[in-house]
């Protein structure tokens, strides 16, 4: 419980931006975008925070050696949850996250400068606003797609900061798993579903289910569902992991 409490108080200061948020109020379809300096610190603080010390995140030569020619790179379930905090400044604080689904393209180097697209989306649900994203970041002296998703929200009358950031602790988590499996790997596509539930301060347990995909970018898909102690389900999804030819991107 203490763990979560803190995690939540250092993700929060994490996961801001430096210049004043603005809620977009008129042409709320048209996209907004968010500019933050990527920082080895920003990334060391969330290596804390999610246990993901995998060495592509924290040491050159290692992250080198794996195929990322600049060295170290940020972690995607860190720019995912920029992406969270940009919509929540942007659109409102009132909105739980339900779903999660994002693309990871190329990585997005530590020390480079990371810019946040995001668009309110139609949504066919009622009481559900859903709104699109997308990472970019700078790759052989232009920016270029780092990763894309979209983010589904229910639409409540209460402040849903709290929430969200435990979810986003969740889905750190989950990506931490990788490191068990293979030093060096990196995630490529992940899909997350929440159970519209409160959640408390307790770490959730994940059971996991491995296939292995035939792609040229991806070589294993992990799916899984998280629980807490007393049974009570959460979340489930799947991630999918890289294989070299997505980690020699340019």
């Amino acid at each position: 419980m203490q763990e979560m409490i803190e995690s939540i108080e250092k993700i929060t200061n994490i996961l801001q931006f430096d210049n004043d948020p603005q809620v977009a109020k008129e042409e709320e379809y048209k996209p907004q975008i968010k500019k933050i300096l990527v920082t080895e610190e920003m990334v060391v603080d969330y290596v804390q925070v999610s246990g993901d010390d995998n060495l592509i995140h924290v040491n050159d030569e290692a992250a080198k050696e794996a195929g990322f020619a600049e060295g170290k790179i940020a972690h995607g379930t860190l720019l995912t949850g920029l992406a969270f905090s940009a919509i929540a400044e942007l659109h409102g604080h009132h909105l739980d996250i339900t779903h999660v689904e994002v693309f990871f393209k190329r990585p997005v180097y530590v020390g480079k400068e990371a810019e946040i697209e995001v668009v309110k989306s139609p949504s066919e649900q009622e009481g559900i606003e859903k709104f699109d994203f997308k990472i970019k970041s700078e790759a052989k002296n232009r920016m270029k797609l780092s990763s894309e998703g979209s983010v589904s929200y229910k639409v409540k009358n209460e402040n849903c900061d709290s929430q969200n950031l435990k979810r986003t602790l969740m889905i750190g988590w989950i990506a931490k798993e990788t490191v068990e499996n293979l030093n060096g790997v990196a995630v490529t596509h992940l899909a997350i579903d929440f159970i519209d539930t409160a959640l408390n301060d307790e770490r959730p347990t994940s059971t996991k289910e491995e296939e292995a995909i035939d792609h040229k970018m991806a070589s294993q898909r992990t799916n899984f569902k998280g629980f807490y102690g007393d049974g009570l389900q959460i979340y489930s999804g799947f991630y999918v992991l890289s294989n070299p030819a997505w980690r020699k991107r340019d």
